[in-house]
């Protein structure tokens, strides 16, 4: 019999020819992953082939997985909770998976439109649940592949199935959020960019969900870094190509942040000898291969050597803070771009840049406008995660900058491990407070009232049940059980979610009067303690903003006393320092 083109077939054709393969491959496929040489008779291999099982399973993945990331979105907005992103970000994200918009265009209204039909469509077809229902359904999921069922806690167990039937398509799963797991179905290959160094790309995506946006370009996949070609390309698309057409002049100092971020990007253009919207078309290739293969790197490397210092308890409980937003994901990030380990030499982005530096001060100095680029969000205080992250990383960054533009690249050298070490302590402090509050608070289930060792206990007995059974001490050291910890304090200790949220906001607060005082030279009243004001008037400086955006800025004693009534000062000074400290800044 001829074998039908899958893609063709309508749900209820494929659902039969999934109930066919299953009774016919169950059991010979369970018995390989089994084994642990993960061996096919070939017999077994030769029908397979002929029937073209691995075209089957990808379109039944893509199926599946474009119902399943359609749910996940329903739920997400079923609880009004899009952090630490916003509504319209998701859904252009979601629009352009499920409606496979290309990457060389935007997503339009009528994109939009058409995304929200099919939600509803969805939100009808499983009876148009309530945020309750939507989370027991999700916890309660299973994804069947042959008869193989796998729940969202061992989505990462699907790619033995696929490495055992030689799929060329790959289930890329991290983090979880109260929706699900976020994941993306995807083509990988594995290039080699340096002697000792590999990286995967993922050429083609299939199918993902709402939260992997095109900002987030790259990973840390196993020992070695991921990268996201349709995202490269799609931030071109929507941030670099146009840019020139996109410019309104007249308009751009009536809003200082706006002004800083086209201001940034104007510079990074120039630098890449792009003047006009032809030449940057021009230099497409060049600019995503620059970026790609260097300075996303070498920041993916960043994050590799700072795992490597992180306690292992402090490594699991972290994916928890992972684009959740707050203070320990800009710490994180932070990391990441400012690493050095001094055993193996091994270098993150301002470490890597300072290398590029000694041979080609241009090309190092261009690195440098495109992360600040890259960093800095032109958003309001709507978002405090987004403004956190763009005052601390933006704010480092620019310090290192003369007013003719150019980087103090020998200060830049004589304080990088300072920073690195500052942000090593900021981090565990942080994370050794939350672990406190954690072990500390009473949790009251409604029907006993539980200490830690309790809720401990109690997940330790669940994990029994699952591929996951593990020891205490083993469980400590994996992030899905601190997803759930989380979870129960949030759930059933009032005081101690309270604490924790104090812990985390008050970090922000003490992160940023260290920044400040640091970039500023222990002068940070001059610009109300405000980094952003400190980046404004130094963007000024150099020439990236007019100074007609001064005019903008609030007067130096209301903001001081809007702080100060804010309580923003008093709970800044209060938090636990740490160990480490910044550097004066040197002139």
């Amino acid at each position: 019999m001829k074998i039908p083109v899958y893609s063709k077939l309508k749900d209820d054709e494929l659902q039969e020819m999934h109930k066919h393969f299953s009774e016919k491959y169950n059991l010979p496929v369970k018995r390989a992953l089994m084994n642990k040489d993960k061996f096919l008779s070939k017999d077994v291999v030769y029908e397979m082939t002929k029937e073209n099982i691995n075209e089957f399973n990808l379109e039944w993945l893509k199926r599946n997985l474009t119902e399943l990331a359609l749910i996940m979105y329903n739920f997400t907005k079923s609880t009004n909770n899009f952090e630490p992103y916003d509504e319209l970000t998701l859904s252009i994200c979601l629009a352009r998976s499920i409606l496979n918009i290309p990457n060389d265009r935007g997503v339009t209204l009528f994109d939009i439109t058409r995304l929200e039909r099919k939600l509803d469509e969805c939100h009808k077809k499983f009876g148009g649940m309530s945020s309750e229902q939507y989370m027991a359904y999700l916890q309660n999921y299973n994804l069947n592949i042959l008869g193989m069922k796998y729940p969202q806690t061992d989505f990462t167990y699907i790619n033995d199935l696929l490495e055992l039937l030689n799929a060329d398509f790959y289930f890329y799963n991290s983090y979880s959020y109260p929706c699900g797991s976020r994941f993306i179905l995807c083509k990988l290959e594995k290039i080699k960019i340096e002697q000792n160094e590999e990286v995967y790309l993922i050429q083609k995506e299939f199918v993902r969900t709402h939260h992997f946006i095109s900002g987030i370009v790259a990973e840390v996949y196993k020992n070695s870094s991921i990268i996201r070609i349709e995202s490269y390309k799609t931030i071109f698309q929507n941030k670099w190509q146009n840019f020139y057409e996109n410019q309104d002049n007249n308009d751009l100092s009536l809003f200082p942040n706006t002004a800083l971020c086209e201001g940034i990007k104007r510079k990074t253009l120039h630098l890449h000898n792009a003047f006009t919207t032809n030449q940057v078309k021009g230099i497409k290739g060049e600019f995503i291969q620059d970026m790609m293969q260097n300075s996303t790197i070498a920041h993916e490397r960043g994050h590799q050597i700072s795992y490597r210092k992180i306690q292992p308890i402090h490594h699991a409980l972290h994916f928890n803070f992972i684009e959740g937003g707050g203070v320990l994901h800009v710490i994180h990030e932070a990391l990441a771009d400012w690493a050095v380990d001094q055993e193996d030499g091994s270098k993150g982005f301002f470490a890597w840049v300072l290398d590029i530096s000694r041979t080609d001060k241009k090309r190092a100095t261009r690195h440098v406008y495109n992360y600040m680029s890259d960093n800095f969000f032109d958003s309001d205080d709507e978002n405090p995660y987004m403004v956190l992250m763009s005052n601390v990383l933006v704010g480092l960054a620019i310090s290192f900058i003369k007013d003719d533009g150019t980087i103090k690249f020998n200060q830049l050298a004589e304080e990088k491990d300072q920073i690195y070490s500052f942000f090593q302590a900021t981090y565990k402090n942080i994370m050794d407070m939350i672990l406190e509050v954690i072990q500390n608070a009473e949790y009251d289930t409604g029907i006993i009232t539980l200490d830690y060792y309790g809720i401990e206990n109690e997940l330790y007995e669940m994990y029994q049940q699952s591929r996951n059974a593990r020891s205490v001490e083993e469980l400590h050291l994996l992030s899905f059980f601190w997803t759930n910890v989380i979870n129960y304090l949030q759930k059933y200790s009032k005081d101690g979610w309270a604490e924790y949220q104090n812990v985390l906001n008050q970090g922000a607060d003490s992160l940023e009067l260290s920044i400040i005082n640091y970039i500023t030279k222990g002068n940070e009243e001059r610009y109300q303690y405000s980094i952003r004001n400190f980046i404004i008037e130094k963007s000024v400086d150099i020439g990236i903003i007019d100074t007609t955006i001064l005019s903008r800025i609030p007067a130096k004693e209301e903001n001081y006393d809007y702080m100060q009534r804010s309580g923003f000062i008093k709970r800044a000074t209060v938090f636990k320092s740490s160990k480490k400290h910044l550097p004066k800044n040197a002139n």
